[in-house]
């Protein structure tokens, strides 16, 4: 059982929920008081903040989304006055119009301390060096891990992401023990030792934390034994905080632990917006419960999951993300996720788990372009016949027909790749 001075502790599930209705009603308030869209958005459902006694309650709220980040962009969503913000991000617009993020220092504090309660439960200590390849700056990632290793007392090298082969020198030089970046990042450092007949096994590290993108079982077994490390999911989002909102452990992979005591998470059906029976696929919903500057009440994720059981600390546990309902597409009827493309990618070790699928309409139909990294030295002159490998599997599998176009390397977006580019007018 984890307990330091980052681990509340609790001695039972009452005890965490009688913390989160506490935390929503001061929420609430301070919202409606403090934010001018939050103010309209109540004001709209026909609600106010003293319709909230218990945490059933807060199914009268209306949810809130993206959107709200635009309403008077960049600031009207602030809910402090601007003299007491003290760092802003900005996300990165993969999935649309970036979102303006602000931070007080008790934001800043709550969440180096969250980072560093997530490091801490996959296993890491002040004695290790993580070497940091999320891309520092408005970026949340880099800084984000960084500031809470620190918090930790473990050594960082802010190596950033790119110059993947200054990378391996670091590795080298350093030795470093945790390896910390985007799944499609981390593969891509694999296939530079592949690439130099190096064996990427024989390096100091012994754990990798990923996030910032969905992530196959494919994708992390890959990782896991190309490095011949462990290999968990730190989970995070800019809006909600950034890394550190929930995080898996080595012991427990596939479920990642929320940490209920700053989020309150719902789970709800991504038409109805009603919640979904325990243990069904659904959409994240999150309210944070310490966020001073923006703080976001039923905030849609976007991101697919279920309800695990509790842990033994007694937080919710999730299971890891399977999709996103925004990265859903449709094809001639059929809807598609990227992860179904992935796991097919990931059975055909002469590509590396890196794609993107391009969406275009020809002669009137839609048109979809699956593009796909080779591995290192692996395909030469095969690349053509893998294309047919994956169009067959692929019709096979989802009942669709691609175009299926290897290439040797894709563009990145702070280290990430945007998986779906809709070019559909």
């Amino acid at each position: 059982m984890h307990r330091s001075s980052h681990f509340p502790s609790f001695s039972s599930r009452d005890e965490v929920l009688s913390l989160q209705q506490h935390k929503i009603k001061k929420i609430l308030h301070n919202s409606y008081r403090n934010s001018s869209f939050y103010q309209a958005n109540f004001n709209k459902s026909g609600v106010t903040a003293s319709d909230f006694h218990c945490l059933d309650d807060l199914d009268k709220f209306p949810f809130t989304d993206a959107t709200a980040f635009h309403s008077g962009y960049p600031s009207n969503f602030i809910s402090i006055p601007a003299e007491n913000v003290s760092r802003i991000h900005v996300s990165s617009g993969s999935t649309g119009r970036p979102k303006v993020i602000p931070y007080s220092k008790n934001d800043l504090n709550t969440w180096s301390k969250l980072v560093a309660r997530s490091l801490e439960f996959c296993g890491v200590t002040p004695q290790d060096t993580i070497q940091v390849t999320f891309a520092y700056g408005l970026f949340t990632g880099g800084l984000g891990c960084h500031q809470g290793a620190e918090t930790l007392g473990a050594s960082i090298i802010p190596a950033s992401t790119g110059q993947t082969q200054r990378q391996i020198q670091l590795i080298d030089m350093i030795r470093p023990t945790v390896l910390m970046g985007t799944p499609s990042y981390l593969l891509k450092l694999l296939d530079k030792y592949r690439e130099h007949k190096r064996d990427p096994r024989l390096t100091s590290l012994r754990l990798a934390i990923f996030g910032a993108e969905t992530c196959s079982e494919s994708t992390r077994k890959e990782i896991e034994e190309g490095f011949n490390v462990q290999a968990v999911d730190m989970y995070g989002m800019a809006e909600l905080m950034g890394p550190g909102v929930a995080q898996e452990s080595v012991s427990g992979k596939g479920c990642l632990t929320v940490w209920d005591d700053h989020f309150f998470a719902e789970i709800v059906d991504p038409v109805s917006l009603r919640p979904v029976p325990l243990g069904e696929l659904g959409e994240l919903v999150v309210t944070t419960l310490s966020k001073e500057s923006c703080p976001l009440i039923r905030y849609r994720t976007h991101d697919l999951t279920r309800f695990l059981p509790e842990s033994e600390n007694f937080f919710q546990q999730i299971e890891r993300i399977k999709g996103r309902t925004d990265d859903m597409f449709t094809i001639r009827g059929i809807n598609c996720f990227p992860n179904q493309f992935e796991e097919i990618i990931g059975q055909d070790p002469r590509l590396n788990q890196r794609f993107q699928c391009e969406i275009t309409t020809q002669n009137r139909l839609d048109s979809l372009t699956l593009k796909v990294e080779k591995s290192a030295n692996q395909l030469d002159d095969h690349s053509e016949e893998v294309e047919r490998m994956l169009q067959k599997k692929i019709r096979e599998k989802i009942g669709i027909t691609v175009n299926v176009k290897v290439v040797s390397q894709l563009s990145e977006t702070n280290g990430k790749i945007v998986k779906v580019v809709d070019l559909r007018s």
